[in-house]
């Protein structure tokens, strides 16, 4: 798909491209050689982007390859994960729906950030549910969790709830060489982007400066269209002062939450039906209609996918499910749900996270096969010849 498929970067991923370009041609981070730095996209896509065209040349094509090798990992990775928390009929269901999912194919010929991202919340999950929490896995973890926050904020903070709540449920005093070193690595990864950050503006940025506007844009509809500046707008452009002018919009959006609670409320329902119920969004940066094959295809097999996602949750609440395996799952996919739906609302957001709502959705169609033969009086392991690997875990 990505090689037949080709896809003209617009908006976001053209700013990608033209970054990666620069920097692949003149090792300079900027939109041209002579031009402001870009501190308003995050920097972690156009460089892992810059190496493949370093390597292979400055051409889209490329970047869309690298993307569909980059899913290809996430696959092998979620089967990994797969395997060990599901029984094998499952796990094969799980790394399925993944792997054969319409929307998440044709949007390797996109190039955007979500293919990175995926890759790397996935392999947290599986570091942290898989391996002992000692202080070489922290380190690993903590690096993927630097370039993850170089590459999308939002799911960066989320992972680091993850690495909390998975360190909170084998015990922090038992593993708290892993916290320090997972610390330190996460600082070591931010360090150069912080220094070069210091040198060029003089402020501290950690990861770039366009949140704040898209939260403003949000405060005050849904999809944060045809809205003017702040009145007044900020007095100074973002690069000139980056941190104060993402600061600005996020004390405007703020302000204006505060002002319109209910309003901003329902704006947050509808957006979650838009994020996390629909593919239409996807398909548009795809450039696929919503009457094709994919387009007709897509929008279902993701509801099939967040339906028993949300079983396995009610599975879970009822204690059906094993809370010390899967609750780093569980609050990937949640914390990115709360993180991700106050700003404005487009279905490509969810792509980081399909890796863990596929495990999820493996879980909640094993939950359902389990109430249903509990019903008959029968236990699930008793009829699966196979069962998923007992993870190693410390005493």
């Amino acid at each position: 798909m990505a090689a037949l498929h080709h896809v003209t970067p617009i908006s976001d991923f053209e700013n990608y491209h033209l970054l990666a370009t620069t920097l692949a041609q003149h090792g300079d981070y900027s939109i041209s050689v002579n031009g402001p730095a870009e501190i308003y996209w995050p920097p972690g896509w156009p460089f892992v982007l810059s190496l493949a065209y370093w390597i292979f040349g400055s051409n889209p094509t490329v970047g869309e390859l690298l993307a569909a090798a980059l899913s290809s990992a996430t696959l092998i990775v979620t089967a990994l994960l797969a395997t060990r928390l599901l029984n094998r009929p499952f796990a094969i269901f799980a790394v399925a729906v993944l792997a054969l999912n319409p929307a998440w194919i044709i949007y390797t010929s996109v190039l955007g950030t979500e293919h990175l991202a995926g890759l790397l919340a996935v392999s947290i999950l599986a570091l942290v549910v898989l391996r002992p929490l000692n202080w070489r896995v922290g380190a690993a973890v903590g690096l993927l969790e630097a370039l993850l926050i170089l590459t999308r904020a939002d799911i960066g903070f989320v992972m680091l709830v993850v690495l909390v709540a998975a360190m909170a449920i084998r015990g922090i005093r038992v593993h708290w060489r892993f916290g320090i070193a997972a610390g330190l690595a996460i600082m070591v990864g931010l360090t150069p982007w912080v220094v070069r950050n210091e040198a060029r503006f003089g402020e501290f940025i950690p990861t770039s400066a366009n949140g704040g506007t898209a939260f403003y844009l949000a405060s005050y509809n849904v999809n944060g269209n045809g809205l003017p500046e702040p009145d007044p707008p900020p007095p100074y452009t973002v690069y000139e002062d980056p941190r104060a002018y993402d600061n600005y919009y996020w004390e405007h959006g703020l302000n204006h939450v505060r002002d319109a609670p209910v309003a901003w409320m329902r704006d947050n329902a509808t957006r979650l039906s838009i994020t996390w119920w629909h593919e239409n969004g996807v398909l548009f940066w795809a450039n696929v209609t919503g009457e094709s094959f994919y387009g007709y295809g897509a929008d279902w097999i993701w509801r099939v996918i967040a339906i028993l996602a949300a079983l396995a949750g009610i599975a879970a609440l009822a204690g059906r499910v094993s809370w010390r395996q899967w609750l780093p799952v569980f609050t990937a996919v949640i914390g990115a749900v709360i993180v991700i739906t106050p700003f404005v609302p487009d279905p490509r957001r969810h792509i980081s996270v399909v890796a863990p709502l596929a495990l999820l959705a493996g879980l909640g169609a094993q939950s359902l096969y389990g109430e249903v033969l509990r019903l008959r009086g029968t236990d699930l392991t008793s009829r699966l010849r196979w069962r998923p690997r007992r993870t190693r875990t410390p005493p």
